[in-house]
């Protein structure tokens, strides 16, 4: 059998989707099913679109152009105080390789780490809390310093101080591979390799968290 997608020639452009691999392939009349080993291949070598949840993100962030841009408005605060600012992906990853590619379109580095970009465990009292960061519920990598976090691992330099994600322009690209039990990081096209290891099995979001002590905003896009 020949299996097909028909597109319409109406629309101008492929809109922006995520594709769900059930089991199934459907051509205009039937369903078939495939072979388990094939379904679970074209699982882990998928390219999902990612999005930034509405239900689960601080108050002073706000998501736009269909889920995929993440801005921070710039606000006022008390001297030399900071406030976090956290956000999760709105997909959920539970076994194969997921790459999440994020772009800064605007940030202003200052003397705190953020930003924080990682995955925390898909559990409700976790995402609930959208002000301080899940180092100890998932991996947290931090962009401005170039140090990791979790239950192992706190302000662990990995790569030298080198892997740096906290500049207008940035281009972050982090994988949770939960076949191999490990994350990787590449920035700027530059792969820096393994950030963690012994990676436990569960579900998880993609988190960042933005922290700012001075009033400019930030924004960051799922590429």
């Amino acid at each position: 059998n020949h299996f097909f997608a028909l597109y319409p020639l109406s629309m101008p452009s492929p809109p922006r989707v995520r594709l769900l691999v059930d089991g199934y392939l459907r051509d205009e009349q039937n369903e078939h099913t495939l072979p388990k080993t094939i379904n679970h291949l074209v699982f882990l070598f998928c390219k999902a679109c990612y999005s930034w949840s509405t239900q689960y993100i601080h108050k002073r962030l706000q998501v736009e152009e269909e889920g995929t841009v993440l801005t921070l408005e710039p606000y006022l605060q008390a001297k030399n105080k900071f406030q976090v600012c956290v956000a999760y992906g709105a997909q959920t990853v539970n076994q194969g390789v997921s790459t999440w590619t994020v772009k800064c379109h605007s940030y202003e580095p200052n003397d705190t780490y953020a930003p924080f970009i990682g995955v925390t465990r898909n559990l409700d009292e976790v995402l609930k809390v959208t002000e301080s960061t899940w180092c100890n519920r998932g991996y947290m990598f931090c962009g401005n310093a170039s140090r990791i976090y979790d239950d192992a691992h706190w302000e662990e330099d990995v790569f030298d101080g080198k892997a740096l994600f906290n500049s207008d322009g940035d281009v972050i690209e982090f994988t949770l591979d939960l076949e191999q039990k490990v994350i990787r990081i590449a920035i700027n096209n530059h792969d820096y390799g393994i950030a963690f290891t012994n990676v436990k099995d569960g579900e998880y979001r993609f988190a960042i968290a933005i922290s700012k002590i001075q009033n400019a905003a930030a924004k960051f896009e799922f590429l």
